[in-house]
């Protein structure tokens, strides 16, 4: 699923996925996936342990470009447990979805209605566009600090690194007087410190 909302095209995040269903969520004949967070199953040891308890079915969706899943949230204060059950509970014919979590049990009615065009275009599911920072300004972290993304502060601060690879990271200046970038040119840094993956 990812853990930022720039992983999903759509902007869709959550952890602790431990149910899915396969069903024909909207009868167009294809198996959609239908799953949730399980809410609070490992409390604070998960990322993202207190978000929402969302439900959302992804709308298998065939084209010339390929595959895609378009997601439609369900509801945003129950979740899955660890099991789902998805079958036509209010017997109109529309597949409901059942399930018991740490909020108890839910049954997640499908419903259907009239609507005009405007209010149809509205509800459909948008692409995820990032708002993009003016250009030398660093996204801030829960402290309300700038986050270390370019290395200025001289260390892997604000990062997860793991591996051999970052020992000694990052470096100051030119890797190397060797590096060939044409006559009389640099790599150009933007600041004084960069990775070195040489």
């Amino acid at each position: 699923m990812g853990s930022t909302l720039r992983e999903n095209k759509y902007g869709v995040v959550f952890s602790e996925l431990h149910a899915t269903g396969l069903h024909d969520m909207d009868g167009a004949g294809l198996k959609d996936i239908v799953t949730g967070k399980t809410y609070w199953s490992h409390h604070k040891q998960s990322p993202q342990w207190n978000a929402g308890a969302v439900v959302y079915w992804f709308k298998l969706v065939r084209a010339k470009g390929g595959i895609d899943f378009v997601p439609w949230r369900v509801d945003t204060d129950s979740g899955l447990g660890r099991q789902v059950s998805i079958g036509d509970v209010t017997g109109d014919g529309l597949p409901d979805i059942v399930s018991a979590g740490m909020k108890g049990t839910h049954v997640l009615r499908h419903l259907a209605r009239k609507v005009s065009a405007a209010e149809y275009a509205k509800a459909q599911p948008k692409k995820f566009v990032p708002t993009p920072l003016p250009k030398g300004v660093l996204p801030k972290g829960k402290n309300g600090q700038a986050l270390n993304l370019d290395f200025e502060k001289g260390t892997l601060a604000d990062w997860m690194a793991k591996g051999k690879a970052f020992v000694g990271q990052p470096i100051a200046g030119e890797i190397s007087a060797n590096r060939k970038f044409g006559e009389g040119k640099t790599a150009e840094p933007q600041g004084k410190f960069w990775l070195n993956m040489e």
